[in-house]
């Protein structure tokens, strides 16, 4: 089965709540109606029955009703259709009947108090049980004496009328109803018609933008411009795709710029093992081309280990929360590192000094910066480890020529290497690991002109601010 669109599931919607509503709605207002219009007959009926007790009196041993004969015209309140009937308790004798006879009363009946009833789907038929007090003839008391006194005694009166006017005064409110209820629903449907189409268009809009952006376009997702969930929703997606934009860039620069340093100790392989088959060679002549064999080989280990590094810290994009000595890390880099001769490295460092990361990553990082700054130092290098209540800052310093301004804002991009690197090769990725590594731990890298020399900041959490 076909799955419906937004637009069309959202007619849908609107058409079954509407309709559910108007049916509700119109049910509940026939019925109010009917109800309303069945107590007004009811309450009519009960009236005449009244007006009848009224007229009931206790003359030469029975009821009989006063002036009877003028009675006709009070029952003529529904037309001909009025009838009633006087009936005397016990035994419900009938004395009196005006109109067309009513079905007789049921026998399970109550003789007491009022009730209604329907017979035959349009005839509704109201009994009230009407009492009389006994009455004394004493000369004076009521103009009954004359006739002796007045026991007690008592009426049933039912009173019925036809309910076909009702019945035909609910079928023109019932044709109402649904000529509204249709009308209602067409508005509706015309307006969840306006609404969805004003909730999906700019949503195909982004549908649109998002297809162009897949396709590499440059796309800008529109914007109603009335900051609503719609306009936040674009504001979203233009910074994923500018997001996925500088990622796709940085990756195409990252493929072009690892193809060009791997060609080059490729081609110096190629070429040394070329020039040593091209004939046959002394030992040492063999010995010196297997050392440039090598080192070449060494170079490109360090290159691939260094962009695995890379594409591993993009992957992952954090470090394991665990508590490392960073002085300790120091102090092993700078135990392990090649100190070339007329140089000397200085650690000043307190003791015990946590942060929250990789070790592993944490010596890589420091590493690194300890063998930039050997490679472009003149004497010394200091490394330093600061701490205060909230942060520790890693300082390695170098009195080497220091950095150019102009190249101080791409140091720490990938293969980038500045214009004067003093004849010291290198493929440009130990500083971007630097700034990779210290982006998976929250921290980032800053060049600060050390006069002579440069140094290279980069500010932790500290562990103990963490765990609170």
């Amino acid at each position: 089965m076909k799955t419906l669109s937004l637009r069309a599931s959202l007619m849908a919607w609107f058409i079954a709540l509407a309709s559910l509503i108007v049916g509700l709605a119109s049910v509940a207002l026939y019925a109010g109606v009917r109800s309303s219009l069945l107590a007004g007959v009811d309450g009519e009926l009960l009236a005449q029955a009244q007006g009848i007790a009224a007229l009931c009196e206790w003359e030469d041993g029975g009821v009989h009703l006063e002036g009877a004969f003028e009675t006709a015209p009070q029952l003529r309140l529904f037309g001909d259709a009025t009838s009633a009937e006087v009936c005397v308790l016990p035994g419900l004798q009938v004395v009196k009947q005006f109109g067309a006879a009513l079905p007789a009363a049921p026998a399970d009946g109550s003789p007491e108090g009022a009730d209604a009833r329907t017979y035959g789907g349009d005839l509704r038929v109201v009994a009230a049980t009407f009492a009389f007090p006994a009455r004394p003839g004493a000369e004076g008391v009521s103009e009954d004496s004359e006739h002796g006194p007045s026991p007690a005694f008592a009426v049933r009166i039912r009173a019925g009328t036809s309910l076909r006017p009702m019945f035909e005064q609910l079928a023109r409110i019932a044709w109402i109803a649904v000529l509204v209820g249709l009308a209602s629903i067409g508005a509706v449907v015309a307006f969840g018609a306006f609404l969805s189409r004003r909730v999906t268009v700019p949503l195909e809009r982004l549908g649109d933008a998002a297809v162009r952006v897949r396709d590499g376009a440059e796309a800008h997702v529109p914007r109603r411009g009335t900051g609503d969930e719609i306009d936040r929703l674009a504001e979203i997606l233009d910074e994923a795709f500018a997001s996925l934009r500088a990622s796709v860039d940085r990756q195409k620069r990252f493929i072009a710029d690892a193809s060009h340093e791997l060609r080059n100790p490729i081609a110096i392989l190629q070429s040394a093992t070329e020039i040593a088959l091209r004939r046959a060679r002394a030992p040492e002549d063999y010995a010196a081309s297997l050392r440039e064999v090598h080192d070449t080989a060494q170079r490109m280990a360090r290159l691939i280990e260094s962009l695995l590094m890379l594409t591993r810290l993009d992957a992952n994009g954090h470090t394991a929360d665990v508590a490392v000595d960073l002085v300790a890390v120091v102090r092993e880099c700078v135990g392990a590192a090649v100190v070339p001769d007329g140089k000397e490295v200085e650690v000043r460092a307190p003791q015990g000094v946590e942060v929250a990361g990789d070790r592993h990553l944490l010596g890589i990082l420091c590493g690194n910066l300890l063998g930039n700054a050997l490679r472009f130092a003149r004497q010394r290098v200091v490394v330093a480890v600061d701490v205060d209540a909230t942060s520790v800052r890693l300082s390695v310093t170098d009195d080497g020529p220091g950095v150019a301004a102009a190249d101080r804002e791409r140091l720490f991009e990938r293969f980038y290497r500045g214009e004067d690197t003093g004849g010291h090769a290198g493929a440009g990725l130990g500083l971007a690991l630097v700034a990779a590594i210290a982006a998976a731990h929250g921290a980032r890298p800053v060049l600060v002109d050390a006069s002579p020399g440069l140094a290279v900041q980069v500010v932790f959490v500290r562990r103990s601010a963490t765990a609170r």
